[in-house]
């Protein structure tokens, strides 16, 4: 009787154990069998609403904490890059006229024009379009010995020694805005004067 009670209890535990966790399986089975080999509907319902779910959630919320920075970087790199760009074009735009204006005596109108012109379109007949985004003539100044003393007669020198005088003539580039795509990562602003400085022939 005792073995038979034994047996009939542990039946029991079983057969209550099976209907909690797998109605069709008994839990007796091979405990180092997988989970879908002992209960198939137990391994099924904890891959259905666990682990790849699970996962593909934790992916996206770590692409989403890693999207913001990286298009701020992408953007920052871009835009500044664009600025460097327009910067040495206006820098090389003004070395161009400086080095026009060089080659004739200060004060000619005419010659001036042409150098704004050289400067903000790329020619001396402004019939081109401008060599950066909304540069105009109004940006491009000129100073030489006949609109400012400090280019008139300035001394040259040579190993330290003055060896003689010349004229000098500067052209400027004032005022000049880089226009951001994207303001909201970077910002648009206004370029400080750029100016290039060379000597120019003596009347």
């Amino acid at each position: 009787m005792n073995g038979t009670r034994k047996y009939w209890f542990s039946l029991g535990a079983h057969a209550t154990r099976d209907t909690n966790s797998c109605s069709h399986h008994a839990t007796a089975a091979d405990p180092a069998l997988p989970v879908r080999q002992r209960c198939p509907l137990e391994g099924e319902r904890r891959s259905r609403f666990g682990g790849g779910s699970l996962q593909a959630g934790v992916a996206a919320v770590e692409f989403a904490l890693l999207l913001t920075p990286l298009v701020v970087l992408v953007f920052g790199v871009s835009e500044y890059g664009r600025a460097m760009y327009q910067y040495d074009a206006l820098c090389k735009a003004a070395r161009t006229g400086a080095r026009f204006l060089s080659q004739f005596e200060p004060g000619d109108a005419a010659r001036i024009g042409q150098a704004r012109c050289l400067v903000a379109y790329g020619n001396t007949a402004c019939n081109e379009p401008a060599l950066a985004p909304g540069l105009t003539q109004a940006m491009v100044s000129v100073a030489d010995s006949s609109n400012d003393t400090a280019m008139s007669l300035q001394p040259m020198s040579a190993n330290g020694v003055t060896v003689g005088v010349t004229n000098l003539v500067r052209v400027s580039v004032s005022g000049y805005q880089f226009n951001s795509i994207v303001g909201f990562i970077a910002p648009s602003f206004t370029f400080e004067p750029i100016s290039v400085t060379m000597t120019q022939r003596i009347p």
